[in-house]
């Protein structure tokens, strides 16, 4: 057996290097694109429990006082993950809600409120749809205040 060819060797062995490297490439871009699209997933999902806390505790008010309590313990549960997983912006906005008092019966309270609900939503639809202040108002509230 004589040797082989240079000619055919390196060519060979580029290949192999490439099409290595490529999947190499190809699965570290996908995990990297996973990893990002679980942790939006998650910014997602803690503002909507946020949100539903909220929701619940304002109900929960007028309806069961007892249930208020564990209520706040879920509120508090989405206030952490999004401690962790929100943007800047959006712990900028609760941290202002919250000292605010964190109620909405107050004009500042509604209005931190407000800021905070579009931000959230900005964030989360792909598009970046605008909605209205007062749309949103409406929806959350379920009032239109003049």
């Amino acid at each position: 057996m004589e040797g082989i060819d240079a000619s055919v060797l390196i060519p060979a062995i580029l290949t192999l290097v490439g099409v290595f490297s490529g999947a190499w490439l190809q699965h570290l871009f996908s995990r990297t694109a996973e990893k990002k699209k679980q942790f939006e997933a998650l910014r997602v999902q803690s503002y909507v429990d946020y949100l539903r806390a909220v929701s619940r505790f304002a109900q929960a008010a007028k309806t069961d006082p007892d249930k208020r309590l564990h209520i706040l313990a879920e509120a508090a549960d989405a206030k952490t993950r999004i401690t962790i997983y929100g943007s800047k912006k959006i712990v900028e906005l609760l941290a202002s809600f919250e000292r605010s008092g964190a109620t909405l019966g107050t004009e500042e309270g509604m209005k931190s409120f407000l800021l905070l609900v579009s931000r959230m939503r900005f964030e989360s639809v792909p598009s970046h749809e605008t909605v209205s202040a007062n749309d949103i108002e409406s929806i959350v509230f379920g009032l239109e205040r003049k």
